[in-house]
């Protein structure tokens, strides 16, 4: 049965490999950005090489 402490996770473990992966950037939430943004220039600037 699950703890309810660890909801939405099944355990410590599980709540801690997710957190894991978001401070690592494993995860992440996609970003488009508008034109102005710098990041796009960036982004498209390395999609040339």
């Amino acid at each position: 049965m699950v703890e309810p402490q660890w909801l939405p996770f099944c355990s410590r473990r599980c709540q801690e490999l997710d957190l894991s992966n978001w401070l690592t950037e494993s995860y992440g939430l996609p970003y488009e950005g508008d034109e102005s943004d710098p990041r796009r220039e960036q982004e498209s600037t390395e999609d040339e090489d």
